[in-house]
């Protein structure tokens, strides 16, 4: 089988970490700041998890006048730079943001299969832009049972609190394949890393994305 070389490893890791970014969200009703990681999918637009905006009980119902006391920043390096939350559908835990951060989107693509070479990248403990390596562990995979629910993608690399909302990277073309959404563990415990799948995250940007087109 083919093998992808290091340096093209390293120019797939390059391009996509000019295009992730750590988020900040911070609940002023409460006090409480959460981090995360977003990744542009269209020029000012950007995906992340709803959880990193604010947490939740995914088997409750909320509106996006839940989140309205949070207070959303981009990080880039040394800069914090405003975000607004656009739309949210808290039952697939994906956010839409809108920044005037400067960032060319990441291309995304819905053909991935198990075993698939992968690199994920986060914030996890809010260590900016952190990569790991891994592949693709199993597809299709039931985590919740409320309606609406999605199926996951289980992905075989380090993943932290922190790592929420990163995009999941195939190697062999650098597009994104879905993004970093849980971790199904016990108590104290590791467990299987879940990603949502790159096919809800293209339908999420085509309903909120006015001539949001995959390149």
């Amino acid at each position: 089988f083919p093998t992808r070389r290091s340096s093209d490893l390293v120019d797939v890791i390059a391009d996509s970490l000019e295009k992730t970014f750590m988020v900040e969200s911070i609940n002023t009703a409460q006090g409480v700041r959460d981090t995360g990681s977003a990744f542009c999918v269209s020029p000012t637009y950007f995906i992340t998890c709803a959880h990193v905006i604010r947490g939740y009980n995914k088997n409750e119902e909320i509106g996006l006048d839940y989140f309205d006391s949070s207070v959303i920043s981009l990080i880039y390096g040394n800069q914090k730079i405003e975000a607004y939350l656009i739309k949210a559908d808290p039952k697939l835990d994906i956010a839409l943001l809108k920044s005037n951060l400067d960032s060319d989107p990441i291309e995304i693509d819905t053909s991935v299969e198990i075993g698939s070479d992968i690199i994920a990248i986060g914030s996890p403990h809010g260590y900016e832009n952190n990569v790991s390596t891994g592949t693709v562990g199993a597809l299709g995979r039931k985590v919740y049972f409320y309606k609406g629910a999605p199926k996951y993608m289980f992905v075989d690399l380090s993943v932290f609190p922190g790592n929420s909302g990163g995009p999941v990277i195939r190697v062999d073309n650098g597009r994104v394949v879905g993004m970093v959404t849980l971790i199904v563990a016990d108590a104290g415990g590791y467990g299987l890393n879940a990603a949502l799948s790159s096919s809800y995250i293209i339908d999420f940007c085509r309903k909120n994305i006015r001539g949001f087109s995959l390149k």
